[in-house]
């Protein structure tokens, strides 16, 4: 609980230094209230899994976002899957009795995590637009390939995801997140997301 309180703090901080010196009363440009998302990503674990090394994986997943009127905020629903792959080293046992070659294989741990999410906007409904933000959730877990160590299959735990990232031309989204929950399951992904919605308002466009 200690480590899970430290790093929700570690995500907020950047998010409130950040929003200090913007004005707090009104979006940068007006947009459109309900928008979606659909992404599709890489990631990599983080931490040490006993003596595995890290693999490149996949994630994929939707949002649904409401942008306020009196903030640049967007508030909403994440729904992903997201994955820690391991190469392990497997050992061969031959009948005498010796351990003579290894052979290499892979557990990917996944999460599918149900959080809510909130992004600070820092340039709202322009063409480029940083944003910076934090979700909060829940993670079920499962080991695919649980071929050396024990996954925690059917396990859930709370999630906690900060993120960053860039939406471009207002329907591309490129975050960098990190998923952390428990040990073997924590990881960074890449995503490139497709926007749907929370355009300008008509007459407002720049």
């Amino acid at each position: 609980m200690r480590r899970f309180l430290t790093y929700l703090l570690l995500a907020l901080c950047p998010t409130t230094i950040l929003a200090q010196g913007f004005k707090w009363n009104a979006q940068t440009q007006p947009v459109q209230h309900i928008e979606g998302e659909f992404y599709l990503g890489f990631t990599t674990p983080i931490g040490s899994y006993y003596d595995s090394g890290a693999n490149l994986g996949g994630t994929f997943g939707l949002e649904m976002r409401y942008n306020l009127d009196e903030l640049p905020l967007d508030l909403g629903i994440h729904l992903g899957l997201t994955t820690a792959v391991h190469s392990i080293w497997m050992p061969v046992y031959y009948w005498d009795g010796k351990w003579a070659e290894s052979y290499s294989t892979q557990q990917s741990n996944r999460t599918l995590n149900l959080s809510i999410v909130g992004d600070w906007n820092f340039r709202q409904g322009r063409r480029v637009n940083p944003f910076v933000g934090i979700g909060i959730g829940w993670g079920s877990h499962d080991a695919l390939n649980s071929v050396k160590y024990e996954g925690g299959d059917g396990t859930s735990t709370p999630i906690v995801m900060p993120r960053v990232g860039l939406e471009l031309f207002r329907h591309l989204r490129l975050t960098l997140a990190s998923n952390i929950s428990r040990k073997g399951y924590n990881n960074l992904e890449f995503t490139l997301g497709v926007v749907f919605g929370g355009r300008p308002k008509k007459n407002q466009t720049k």
